[in-house]
């Protein structure tokens, strides 16, 4: 069933505004998010405008205490925050135009204080850092802290994940393609997302300078498939787009000659620069690889690595208990692990401003997000990151 106030509500969010309309991700958490709200609605036999704080309130003790029908974990207080969050800008964007008489979002926008850290934010001429604050939403738990890899970990996966890739054209000891490796490295020395990666084009690649001899000096690429669908500058280290040319002659354009040779539906040349490649469904040889089907390679290259952990997890249908391996790491790690590593570089060479970089970087919209996610990751556990990016790869193509 249409339910009119929610539909107008997602077009005017996804729609209207332009931010996020081609970030098909974004639309389907808010979609979801409402979807199980009237669901659980329905449970109560309520209708949505005869609501108030308690009733969100319950919805969100409820999610804390359940297991998610789809994976069968607990419901992470990430995923929690998400989901109220959109609940209660649905309820401000309903109150605004007149279909409730009161604001059930009472979030509040605060500053952040100076002495929350003052190893971090002492010396920052940052003007006000601010966050929202709220008394129904979760904090994040001690367990959901980022996790990014250590080099140790990370060199296993990627050498699962592939070979490396060369930075010239001609023979090379490692036949094993080079794709799966070469996203994995680009989001780790980039801290681009791994939908970001995966919309680039091959002309953004082509239209990079060629004349770069150092391996390790960075490239400037201009992104415009972000998360809030705002362009922003990532850098690109030379092997790495040297890289991303052997990848492009030699991988890349086998699959796509493959993919124009079968119909005339499909002879359109794709303009995607990370494609299927020739051992691939016959159908889709050639075409944009997908998010979904990297994030599958790369847990199993995790998993392969042994990265594993016991987890309980639970049949909210049935009932039923059981304990599931799962795997340490995603591929959004990587990003975590570029944003780590650039922090203490840039403070081990006197950066008063680390986070003001991060923040550019990383396209986060408000530096306390930057702050929130990184901050206790870069002052507790030193000894589990080690050496920076580059000279961790230094140590990789070196042998």
């Amino acid at each position: 069933t249409l339910v009119e106030p929610a539909f107008f509500y997602l077009h005017s969010k996804c729609i209207q505004n332009g931010r996020i309309q081609s970030v098909g991700n974004t639309q389907k958490a808010y979609c979801e998010d409402l979807y199980e709200w009237w669901m659980w609605l329905s449970e109560l036999k309520k209708e949505w405008d005869h609501v108030g704080n308690k009733d969100i309130i319950d919805y969100r003790n409820v999610l804390q205490n359940e297991f998610s029908p789809h994976t069968h974990r607990r419901y992470r207080s990430s995923t929690i925050r998400r989901r109220l969050s959109t609940i209660l800008d649905y309820y401000r964007w309903a109150f605004n135009l007149g279909l409730i008489k009161d604001n059930l979002d009472l979030r509040e926008i605060r500053r952040i204080p100076q002495n929350r850290d003052r190893r971090v934010l002492a010396h920052l001429d940052i003007g006000p850092a601010t966050k929202s604050v709220s008394t129904i939403l979760p904090k994040q738990t001690e367990e959901e802290l980022i996790d990014p890899f250590n080099a140790r970990d990370l060199k296993a996966v990627l050498h699962i994940l592939g070979a490396i890739p060369p930075t010239e054209a001609g023979p090379h000891a490692d036949t094993r393609p080079v794709r799966d490796r070469l996203i994995a490295e680009l989001q780790v020395t980039t801290g681009m997302r791994i939908d970001e990666v995966l919309s680039l084009t091959v002309y953004q690649i082509l239209g990079l300078p060629t004349n770069i001899r150092d391996p390790y000096e960075l490239t400037k690429l201009k992104i415009d498939i972000t998360k809030g669908l705002t362009p922003r500058i990532v850098l690109i280290p030379g092997w790495v787009r040297k890289a991303l040319l052997w990848y492009i002659d030699n991988e890349r354009k086998p699959a796509v000659e493959a993919r124009t040779h079968t119909t005339a539906r499909r002879s359109i040349k794709t303009d995607a620069l990370f494609v299927n490649g020739l051992s691939a469904n016959h159908r889709d040889v050639g075409n944009r690889l997908r998010p979904r089907a990297y994030m599958r390679v790369f847990s199993h290259a995790v998993r392969t690595a042994g990265l594993v952990h016991q987890e309980l997890h639970r049949d909210p249908a049935t009932g039923t208990d059981r304990l599931a391996t799962v795997v340490n790491h995603t591929s959004h790690d990587l990003r975590h692990t570029f944003a780590v590593q650039t922090y203490r570089s840039r403070k081990s060479k006197g950066d008063a401003e680390p986070w003001k970089v991060l923040q550019v970087l990383l396209g986060h919209k408000q530096l306390s997000t930057t702050i929130d996610i990184y901050l206790r990751a870069v002052n507790i556990d030193e000894a589990k990151i080690s050496d920076n990016l580059q000279a961790f790869f230094r140590k990789v193509h070196r042998g």
